[in-house]
């Protein structure tokens, strides 16, 4: 049983793949769940532990820090963690990398249940097209306010605090994002607004109960909007691109 979950960053697609897959293991108990498995972004992409956050890190490597390694276990597909520099520089080493993921997935037992959270762009594309073709269930999560979303990444991008369980940590004013990130975000979003969902329930994330329960969303911390924190450089780089959106 395959469960996807497509979005955009800044949708909410992570806490609800977490409600996903709650679901899904009271009746798989064996279930696994992976997130951005398929992201080339994301492949040879350090992590490291500093100043409480968890920073993601492209380039040289960063003493201390580690990237993930997927492999499968019993049928299970888990991330090890690799404390040490790797080799996955090159377009090509990224590729054949993604395609060992993707082989992983094929040698896995997916009647145990599992559950893969993607962004849509950038994504290996045999693997977008492999899960579509065999998923039970795809689900499709965007955000009706693309402001709000643009502005949450700016957010994101100038704090490098991309999630958080528990509190939030006190975010500063006149936050200043690089306006390439938002340029390409704004491409993701078009890229998830062509992509056919008939095979699949789409979901707001205006829509999902942001509420410390038993669903195990968090109630949401910020009192004052995203788009106030930025700087203005930055505020008009969003609203340039929300009126283009709007008219795509």
């Amino acid at each position: 049983m395959i469960v996807n979950v497509f979005s955009t960053p800044r949708t909410g697609s992570i806490w609800f793949t977490h409600l996903v897959f709650d679901e899904l293991k009271a009746t798989h108990p064996s279930a696994f769940s992976s997130y951005e498995l398929f992201n080339p972004f994301h492949v040879g992409m350090y992590r490291k532990l500093q100043n409480g956050k968890l920073m993601n890190v492209h380039g040289e490597y960063p003493a201390g820090a580690y990237y993930d390694y997927p492999v499968e276990r019993d049928g299970v597909i888990i991330n090890t963690k690799i404390y040490q520099p790797h080799n996955l520089l090159s377009d090509d080493a990224k590729d054949a990398e993604l395609l060992r993921r993707l082989n992983l997935l094929r040698s896995a037992d997916l009647s145990k249940g599992a559950v893969f959270q993607n962004h849509v762009y950038p994504i290996y594309e045999p693997a977008l097209q492999w899960l579509k073709k065999n998923a039970t269930k795809n689900y499709y999560v965007y955000r009706k306010d693309v402001k709000a979303q643009l502005s949450s990444y700016a957010v994101a991008l100038a704090t490098k605090v991309f999630i958080a369980f528990n509190k939030l940590p006190e975010i500063q004013e006149n936050l200043t994002a690089p306006e390439v990130s938002l340029r390409m975000l704004a491409d993701r979003i078009k890229v998830w607004r062509s992509l056919d969902k008939s095979d699949g329930t789409v979901i707001a994330y205006e829509d999902l109960p942001f509420e410390k329960d038993k669903t195990g969303f968090p109630k949401k911390q910020n009192e004052k909007s995203s788009f106030d924190k930025l700087s203005p450089e930055t505020q008009a780089v969003i609203l340039e691109l929300e009126d283009k959106l709007r008219e795509a």
